[in-house]
Order: structure tokens, then sequence, then C-alpha cells
């Protein structure tokens, strides 16, 4: 049936027996560009995939003018079963629009992705896949429910041809296989992400920067204690007795009434601004 559905894409599309010594690549990657050649995911989550083309010439003087046809299949090496691809690009779906087939589900098989340009000396679309692999399809794998590591690949048998240089008609080109990717299904995720990339805390905070109290600690001002400040006063009344006494009586005892108060009322001071 595949082998039948590829010899009519190729009548359609007007083949004379021109020759090209183009090689088109075929490959399936993750539609992740990011992801490299492993995508790790758990078991069971769906994979996203692309399908991409890269056409070259044998020699320095291009020989074509980009991917005129193209069917393939893709052995995803999942061991489950499969869904066709989900879509083509834009362009596929305008200037492709022959025997366009996102495959048949065979297995962990998607057989028979294709589509043409229709060629009976109308103009083609040029450029597809120079220079750089283009998306063609995209899709999305099943993974089993158990961890383990695949590898889905095109198949070999694929099939291609190439826009001539005229512009108006194609010719045969040698069809290849890319390398695929892996998938890893795995209980730890999706590639080893384990977090915000580090973040064991706040930077290192262990407090308020060494705040153990109040911050302020009692000093030493130079004020006097109490039992010097008793000292004065008694000092101060014994001077005051003996200069009353080396007085008159009466002049004495004027001092001593006024100085003995005026000392307790100092000592009383002094001692509130301890």
């Amino acid at each position: 049936m595949f082998q039948a559905y590829r010899i009519g894409i190729v009548l359609a599309c007007g083949l004379v027996g021109l020759a090209s010594a183009a090689t088109v690549t075929f490959d399936v990657r993750p539609a992740n560009e990011t992801a490299g050649d492993e995508v790790v995911v758990f078991p069971g989550d769906e994979v996203e995939y692309v399908v991409t083309a890269l056409v070259e010439s044998a020699t320095a003087t291009a020989d074509n003018q980009g991917l005129a046809l193209f069917t393939l299949t893709i052995d995803t090496g999942l061991g489950l079963q499969q869904n066709p691809a989900d879509a083509f690009e834009d362009f596929v779906l305008t200037d492709f629009t022959f025997g366009q087939s996102l495959g048949t589900v065979d297995g962990d098989r998607i057989v028979g992705l294709g589509a043409s340009q229709f060629s009976l000396g109308s103009a083609l679309l040029t450029g597809v896949g120079v220079g750089e692999p283009q998306i063609l399809a995209r899709g999305r794998f099943l993974t089993p429910t158990t961890e383990g590591t695949f590898t889905p690949v095109i198949e070999d048998g694929s099939f291609a041809s190439v826009v001539a240089l005229s512009g108006t008609s194609t010719g045969s080109a040698t069809a290849v296989a890319g390398a695929g990717f892996t998938i890893c299904t795995s209980t730890t995720g999706d590639g080893g992400d384990t977090g915000d990339g580090g973040d064991t805390g706040d930077g290192g905070d262990t407090g308020d920067g060494g705040d153990t109290g109040n911050g302020t600690t009692p000093t030493d001002e130079g004020g006097l204690s109490a039992v010097e400040v008793g000292a004065l006063i008694v000092g101060g009344a014994i001077l005051a007795t003996i200069g009353a006494f080396a007085l008159s009586s009466t002049l004495g005892l004027l001092i001593l009434l006024i100085v003995i108060p005026l000392l307790g009322t100092l000592g009383l001071l002094a001692l509130g601004a301890q």
C-alpha cells in the first residue's frame, strides 16, 4: 500500500527522468530547539517533535531549487501505539497540495507521511530546505509508563524529489535519514530541572547582622559612684562643723544650717544623675 502511494505521488509530480545530484536529509527532532539531542520526561508524558528536510547539492553550484516531494516513515522505537502527525507547516498545506498524508499508524511506526507539489509545467515553490533544515510537519510522541531510553528515527526507504533549475519541473534526489534524537523517560522529570538554579535559602541571611540585643551596651561615662557622693557629703559636713566652731557661735550655727542642706541637695542631685 505504501509503495503504491509513493508511485502515485511520483507520477503526479510529473517526473520525466531529470537527473539531479541532490541529497535530501530527513530527520525527526525535538520541537524545542534548546533540547538538543536528548529529551527527558516523566514516563507517560508526550514529547513534541518536528520532521525536517535539508536539501544539498553535490557541487558548489546548485543543481536544484529545493524540495518538491517527500514521503517517509518514522520509527519511534517507543513500543506502543502512536498517532499520526498533528499538522503540516503552512507552506506545505498551500503548495504541496497533492497526496498530503500525516501518516498511517502501524504500531509504534508512522508510515507514509508525505506530500508533493503538483508539477505539470506550472511554477513551483522554490527554496524549501535549501541552506538549512526546514520543518515540514509537527506531532507528538506518546511515551511508555515505564522508565527507559528510546530513539525515534526516520526509516530507510524515504523518497524525495527536488525542483529543477527551470523551476517548473522536478528531478530525482537521494533521500537519507538523520540521526534522530533520544527520549529518556525518568521519574526524576524533565532533564535535571531541580528548582530555581540552586537557591538554597535567602543568600546566607543568618539573622539581623549580629544584633544580639537592643544595639546598646552600658558605658562608663565617668560619673561619681554612690560611695564617692556619700564621702563628699560627710566630708563637707565635717568641714562645715569645724568652720562653725572656728567662728562665733551664732555665725557658725547659721553657716551650719545653710551648708548642710546645700550639701544634701547636691548629693541627691548627684545620685539622681547616676
